[in-house]
């Protein structure tokens, strides 16, 4: 029933003469049968992640376009024999992609992400029911449509993938359609998943960790230089080098966290001369929040900088070389940056803090929505190994009015 609203019966054929699959012919009568032919028919296309491929898109192999015929047999029910048999030659014309999705993630990983339905396209009938399907051309691929509940919108729906990684690179078509039987399609994407090798770095905040990774250098030399996604907790040494055909290079990351949490750094091996990407590596930190042992307060001014000196003392019996450093290094400015301090010696650090409209604006809604509570920046005195010998907490009451 919800096929025939789509597209006109065949004429000549009344609406209840299919019984399922079952046909109702009287003795010499001809009847014209409807087909409609329906195909999810699409290989996956696998690549090498270290080739060009990820920068131009894999080609469209994946499509089975070949040409190819189905049989459809018409059998008698009494006795089972062939009445006729129907041979339908289908020739598959390309999908028309709406849109193009890439994604990185770690080898041998599952794979979840959650997109938007297509603009324009009603998720729900008018009875307030979902009507919106999803389907993969990649059986490995779980594809579904999910509500979850928004504080903003209410109940929001979903395009919901999930897929098991394995070493290569992967794509795969995921057809939307507009309602629950497949029978309307709405937009067609296509989705890359660049599958890459992961390294774990874990560290606290404001402390700094190091971990090392070895690349591979392909058939000929290349001028690499890398790059990664947040520059200002990951750092990678060195910057700019060679590859030699076949040989190992080894890289060493810098992991210094910011703010405590899980978070996916992707690094990058670009050459020089074609600007191809030439390696991948996906590093998954972790950034635990350090101990504070003292808490201050300071007022922030409108159109003027505030300034409060804290005194700090070596603890050891040595002379030793502390750094400073902080979490919002933009807002917050040491004179000087560096304490060189005798055994048991003290030093005034000198704290410079941006007026209070840069604080408001650059800290809008890390207090949870509350206007006017105070902006909170996290003060680190590092040692000679750049380790944590000591937090401060520092709250800044920023009032730009």
């Amino acid at each position: 029933r919800a096929a025939s609203g789509l597209s006109a019966v065949a004429p000549g054929m009344e609406d209840d003469a299919l019984a399922g699959n079952r046909l109702f012919l009287l003795a010499g009568e001809s009847l014209k049968v409807p087909f409609k032919f329906q195909s999810f028919d699409a290989e996956p296309v696998s690549f090498d992640s270290s080739s060009s491929d990820i920068k131009r898109g894999a080609p469209d192999e994946g499509l089975h376009l070949r040409s190819r015929a189905v049989a459809v047999h018409f059998v008698n029910a009494d006795d089972g024999t062939s009445a006729s048999v129907l041979h339908v030659d289908i020739r598959p014309r390309a999908m028309t992609v709406a849109r193009t999705f890439r994604f990185q993630t770690a080898e041998n990983e599952f794979f979840k992400e959650r997109l938007p339905p297509p603009p324009g396209v009603a998720t729900r009938d008018a009875s307030g029911r979902g009507c919106l399907a999803v389907r993969a051309s990649d059986p490995a691929v779980a594809a579904a449509v999910v509500t979850t509940e928004s504080e903003e919108d209410g109940e929001v729906d979903e395009v919901a993938l999930r897929y098991k990684c394995g070493e290569g690179s992967a794509a795969f078509y995921v057809c939307v359609y507009a309602d629950s039987f497949l029978g309307t399609l709405a937009a067609v994407w296509r989705v890359f998943v660049h599958a890459t090798p992961k390294v774990d770095v874990s560290s606290l905040v404001g402390q700094s960790s190091h971990a090392s990774v070895v690349v591979q250098g392909g058939g000929a030399t290349r001028r690499v230089a890398a790059f990664c996604s947040h520059p200002d907790e990951l750092q990678v040494s060195p910057d700019r080098l060679t590859l030699p055909p076949g040989a190992l290079t080894e890289l060493q990351l810098a992991f210094r966290p910011l703010i405590p949490g899980r978070l996916d750094v992707a690094v990058h091996l670009v050459d020089l001369e074609k600007g191809e990407l030439v390696h991948s590596r996906l590093v998954a930190t972790d950034a635990r929040g350090p101990v504070v042992s003292k808490t201050f307060d300071v007022d922030a001014a409108p159109g003027a900088r505030a300034h409060k000196k804290i005194t700090y003392t070596n603890p050891y019996a040595r002379p030793r070389t502390f750094h400073l450093r902080c979490t919002h290094p933009l807002l917050l400015h040491f004179r000087p940056d560096r304490l060189d301090l005798p055994a048991g010696g003290s030093r005034p650090m000198g704290l410079t803090f941006e007026p209070a409209e840069d604080w408001e604006r650059a800290t809008r809604g890390a207090a949870g929505g509350v206007r006017g509570a105070p902006a909170e920046v996290l003060v680190f005195i590092n040692d000679e190994d750049d380790a944590t010998e000591e937090c401060f907490r520092i709250r800044v009451h920023a009032d730009p009015r």
